[in-house]
C-alpha cells in the first residue's frame, strides 16, 4: 500500500485528499441533513393533517348538533291556534297520528294533510334538507308512513325507502340521534342525489318515566354536499380515506363511501 502511494502522481495524490477530506465528509453530512429534512417535513406533515382531522371532526359535530336540533323539532311543534294548553301543546304529533276514527276519509285526509305540513316545516329548517319522513303506527297499532319532498312530487314507496335506508333495522327504544350512512334518495322521483339520514325516535310525552311509548320515527335526508364541503375546506390531497371510530363519533364508515354500510341506534 506504501508503495502504490509513493507510485501516485501529485495529481492523484492531490484527487485523493480532495475525496477523503472534502467530498466523503460532505456526503455524509448531506445524508444526515437530507434525513433531518425528511423527518422535519413528516412531522410538519402530521401535524398539519391533525389540525385538518380536528377541524373536520369539529365541524362534523357541529354540523350534527345542528341536525340533532332540527330533530327535536317534533317535540316543539305546535300548530294550535289555541294560546294556552299547558304541556299538551308539545303533544301535536302523537295527536295528528292517533287521534281521529279509523276509516274515516276525512279524518285520514287531515291527518295526511297535518303531516305533510308538519314535514314541510321540519325540512325548510335547513337548505341542505331535501326531505322529511315519518314512520310510525296509528292508534290501532297499524304501520303509516309519509313522506315529503320540496323537490320532488312522486314518492315511489315505502318498500324502497326501507330498503335504501336500512330503516327496518333501527332501535326503536333509542333516543338519541340516529345516523344512515349515504344512500341513495331513488324512493323520489327525479332526485339523483347522494344524502345521508339523520332520525329520531318519538315517543309519547305523557308516558311514565321509564316507560317511554314509541310513536314513530322521524328521519331527514340530508345532501351528501353538506359533508363534502367540510372537506373541502381542508388541504387534503384528495387521496385519503376517513373512518368513523364509533358510530355516532364520525358520519360514515368510510368517506369515500365504497362501504355503505348502515348506523342505526
Amino acid at each position: 500500500m506504501k508503495k502504490y502511494v509513493q507510485n501516485m502522481t501529485l495529481f492523484q495524490k492531490f484527487a485523493a485528499t480532495i475525496i477523503l477530506l472534502g467530498l466523503i465528509p460532505m456526503l455524509i453530512l448531506s445524508f444526515f441533513i437530507s434525513n433531518k429534512m425528511i423527518r422535519d417535513y413528516r412531522e410538519a406533515l402530521e401535524i398539519q393533517y391533525e389540525h385538518a382531522a380536528f377541524y373536520v371532526g369539529s365541524s362534523i359535530e357541529t354540523m350534527l348538533n345542528s341536525y340533532n336540533t332540527i330533530s327535536q323539532m317534533s317535540y316543539n311543534y305546535n300548530y294550535s291556534s289555541e294560546p294556552f294548553m299547558g304541556g299538551y301543546q308539545y303533544d301535536n304529533l302523537r295527536q295528528i297520528l292517533h287521534e281521529g276514527k279509523e276509516g274515516d276519509d276525512d279524518a285520514e285526509a287531515d291527518r295526511k294533510r297535518e303531516m305533510e305540513t308538519f314535514l314541510r316545516y321540519v325540512e325548510g329548517a335547513d337548505r341542505n334538507l331535501i326531505a322529511a319522513h315519518f314512520v310510525g303506527k296509528d292508534a290501532g297499532g297499524n304501520p303509516i308512513d309519509f313522506h315529503y319532498s320540496s323537490y320532488s312530487s312522486y314518492f315511489k314507496g315505502a318498500e324502497l325507502f326501507e330498503t335504501e335506508t336500512g330503516c327496518g333495522d333501527i332501535d326503536r327504544s333509542d333516543n338519541e340521534l340516529i345516523l344512515i350512512a349515504r344512500h341513495g334518495a331513488t324512493y323520489f322521483s327525479g332526485i339523483g342525489e347522494q344524502v345521508f339520514t339523520v332520525a329520531r325516535n318519538y315517543f309519547d310525552i305523557r308516558s311514565q318515566v321509564g316507560h317511554s311509548v314509541y310513536v314513530g320515527t322521524l328521519f331527514l335526508d340530508v345532501r351528501m354536499k353538506r359533508l363534502e364541503q367540510i372537506f373541502r375546506s381542508v388541504k387534503f390531497s384528495g387521496a385519503e380515506d376517513i373512518y368513523r371510530e364509533r358510530c355516532r363519533g364520525v358520519l360514515l364508515q368510510q368517506y369515500r363511501g365504497e362501504d355503505r354500510n348502515k348506523c342505526g341506534g
